[in-house]
Order: C-alpha cells, then sequence, then structure tokens
C-alpha cells in the first residue's frame, strides 16, 4: 500500500490529537509491511526523527492574507490525486477537500459533537466539522471513532452507515506510563519543578469544557470539612483567555491564592512522575472523545475520579469514582472519600493498573493498518 498521512498536527506540542498522531504514526512504522510506503505531509520542517524514517512531503507554500492553508492543500491533493491508496487525516478539523483525491480517504474523529456544539468557544471548529461530515461523508471510506461514545455521537447527526465507522482506542506506552513510587516521583516534581507536595492534580488546561471552576468550589468545600489540611490543587496550563480570568478570580474569591497552582511546563519524559506523585487525579470534564490522561494516571498508579458523562465511564470503566461533573458537592466527596479511605484508594489503584494494561497504542496501530488494508 501507499499511504498518506496528514502529520502537521504531531508538529504541536506532543499532546491531545499530537500525541495520537505521532504514537499512531510511529507504530505504524514498526508493523507495516516491507513493501509499505509511508508518506507524512506536513507544512514546515520539523527535526522530528520519524520524519527520516519515511517519505516526507511539504504542502506547497501559499503567501496570501487568507485561505493559504486552504489553497495549499487542495493544490497537492489534486497534484497528487492517483499517487496514494489511502490518505488518513487523524484529526476531525479538515477543509471537505479530499474529494480532489482518488485515495480511499480515512478520518479520525476524537470528540463528541455535542461537546463543540455546546462551547462557543468550540463552534467555530464544529461547524467546519459538522458540514464535512453533513455533506461529504460518503466521500469518506472510513472513520476511526476513538471510542464508542464518539460512534454514537457521529451516528445521532449524520447518517453513516454503522460498518463505515471503526472504534479504535487509544494506548499507553506501556514501558513509558508505569508504577512509580511516591515519594520518588514528588521528590522530582518538587525539586525540578518546584510543585508542592503532597499534591491533587487535575492537569487540564483552563478550557471550559474542563470544568475547572467547579473542580475548583469543590475543593474549597473539601478544605473547609479537613480545616485547611488537605493537600495542594495543581490545575493545568492558563489557555482559553475568558476562562483564564473567571478561574484567577474565582480563586481569588476563595481565597485560594496560596492553595492552587497552575502547572509549569512539564517535560514530556517527567509525565509520568508528574501522574505518579499526586494523591489523586481529579477529571471531571464535561465532555471527552477519549480522555487519555485517565488511563495515563492509571498506569502510574494513581486513583482517579472522573465523570460519568461522554466517554468517560467506557474508558475508565470500574476503575475510577464516577461523579456528576456539574454536582459540586459529588466531586468534594469523592476526593474526601479517596483521603479519608486506604481501602479504597488500594482498590482504584489496583483495578486502573490492570485496566491500563489493555490500552497500547501498538494495539491501535494494528487495528489501523486492519481499516487501511479492507479498503
Amino acid at each position: 500500500m501507499k499511504i498518506a498521512i496528514f502529520s502537521y498536527t504531531m508538529d504541536r506540542k506532543a499532546m491531545g490529537t499530537a500525541l495520537y498522531t505521532r504514537e499512531l504514526i510511529k507504530n505504524i512504522l514498526d508493523l507495516k509491511n516491507q513493501d509499505d510506503e509511508i508518506f507524512l505531509i506536513h507544512r514546515e520542517r520539523n527535526d522530528d526523527p520519524l520524519y527520516k524514517q519515511v517519505n516526507e512531503i511539504f504542502l506547497p507554500k501559499i503567501n496570501l492574507p487568507r485561505f493559504s492553508y486552504f489553497l495549499s492543500e487542495a493544490i497537492f491533493l489534486w497534484k497528487t490525486r492517483k499517487d496514494f491508496e489511502v490518505i488518513h487525516y487523524p484529526q476531525e478539523s479538515i477543509y471537505p477537500l479530499f474529494w480532489l483525491s482518488k485515495a480511499k480517504i480515512v478520518l479520525t474523529v476524537h470528540s463528541a459533537m455535542e461537546g463543540w456544539q455546546k462551547f462557543s468557544y468550540l463552534r467555530r471548529r464544529w461547524w467546519l466539522v459538522y458540514w464535512t461530515l453533513k455533506l461529504f461523508h460518503k466521500r469518506i471510506s472510513s472513520i476511526i471513532a476513538i471510542s464508542n461514545s464518539t460512534k454514537k455521537s457521529i451516528q445521532r447527526f449524520f447518517a453513516v452507515p454503522d460498518d463505515k465507522i471503526h472504534v479504535i482506542y487509544q494506548g499507553v506506552d506501556q514501558s513509558f506510563f508505569k508504577e512509580i513510587k511516591k515519594e520518588e516521583a514528588r521528590k522530582l516534581m518538587n525539586s525540578k519543578y518546584g510543585l508542592p507536595v503532597p499534591y491533587i492534580l487535575n492537569g487540564s488546561r483552563i478550557d471550559p469544557h474542563k470544568n475547572v471552576q467547579r473542580l475548583i468550589r469543590a475543593y474549597a468545600i473539601l478544605k473547609k470539612r479537613h480545616n485547611g489540611t488537605v493537600p495542594k490543587l495543581i490545575i493545568g496550563a492558563k489557555h482559553w483567555p475568558a476562562e483564564n480570568r473567571a478561574v484567577e478570580n474565582l480563586i481569588n474569591d476563595l481565597n485560594l491564592k496560596t492553595e492552587i497552582f497552575s502547572t509549569p511546563y512539564i517535560a514530556s519524559e517527567d509525565m509520568p512522575q508528574l501522574y505518579a506523585g499526586a494523591e489523586m487525579f481529579v477529571f471531571p470534564s464535561l465532555h471527552e472523545g477519549f480522555g487519555l490522561p485517565i488511563i495515563e494516571s492509571m498506569a502510574a498508579g494513581t486513583p482517579v475520579i472522573t465523570s460519568n458523562v461522554f466517554s468517560m465511564p467506557e474508558i475508565s470503566g470500574n476503575a475510577a469514582m464516577l461523579v456528576d461533573p456539574y454536582d459540586v458537592q459529588s466531586i468534594a466527596s469523592a476526593m474526601e472519600k479517596i483521603l479519608n479511605d486506604p481501602s479504597c484508594v488500594s482498590d482504584l489503584v489496583s483495578r486502573g493498573s490492570l485496566l491500563a494494561r489493555t490500552f497500547d497504542w501498538r494495539k491501535t496501530a494494528e487495528e489501523t493498518i486492519l481499516v487501511y488494508s479492507s479498503l
């Protein structure tokens, strides 16, 4: 097969869809048949070593104030329309241009449509995806959904046949994310990054759908119940300006400036220690297509609290405490349970460790290659 993958997603920081794209490509290269050819398509030269293992293609540069990316991709697809058997878009934010190519088109969808529709800051992206799938889904040969929740969401909005959507879970690098002694992890986090220890970890970017404000209110309740003697709370990096301001104002109003810290940049190689050093990982997101940090935390031996909506119950199985993300008291009570009940912690860690082993990037790549082959 001649397989082209739009890889510019992985040229960003290794989180979310960037991490998915890189891990998928890395494992596909390990598994591909000798006669298969992989082409990675992106916009700018990059020092990622994966590009040295494949046929690297740059999209043509178009210097226009607007629509340069759109025209660049259109020209590329037209010029190479007969060159590939399969073209894979590993992220759903795409222009509806793939009909210009004669290749079979594979699209990975990461998020539930309802979530994008609900939050105004995601709506521009939602409209692009919505109309692309609404008008052109018949030109897409296969859709990869990263959870059953995402698959059901796609089918609620679009008349996509069941056999065209393949549920393929994301993975965890089993050799990288593993249980680490908590004290060793905390020592590294404190000495290298200045994080206070002990700590409760959230780690989500400060976006509206990550539900950080309710988490902070729940933390304030927890602190009051324990007369102030609770671990510090580590929230994610600033991202969405309006939400950043709202979170800062809430922290000030609740007098928690010395209790809540924003995550500094953590090097990729230290992420397992960040998870392992936490008393618990609290992830009360309002919507997720998958929720990879849930599995990463479990692999690092940390108990998890997450939401009972969208994909999160599906991904966490019986290995996490599930809460109503809209109920602040529910979040606070779950955190209190973990702080006060060692047997609950032991049970969650044991279940989480077993569950995390079932999510593997190699398996993700194997199942994706089967999709390519079936086309």
